[in-house]
C-alpha cells in the first residue's frame, strides 16, 4: 500500500511545482509586457 502512495504524492507535488513555476513564468511575462508598454509609451510621448 505505500509504494502506491509515494508516487501518487510525488507526482501531486511534482504537478504543482509545475503549475507554481508556469505562474512565475506568466507573471514575468506579463511584467515585462507591460515595461515594455511603459517604455514604448513615454518614448511616443517624446516624440510626440
Amino acid at each position: 500500500m505505500l509504494q502506491m502512495i509515494i508516487p501518487l504524492d510525488i507526482d501531486k507535488t511534482l504537478f504543482n511545482t509545475d503549475a507554481i513555476l508556469s505562474l512565475i513564468n506568466n507573471t514575468l511575462f506579463l511584467q515585462s509586457l507591460v515595461k515594455i508598454n511603459l517604455v514604448s509609451g513615454a518614448l511616443y510621448k517624446k516624440i510626440k
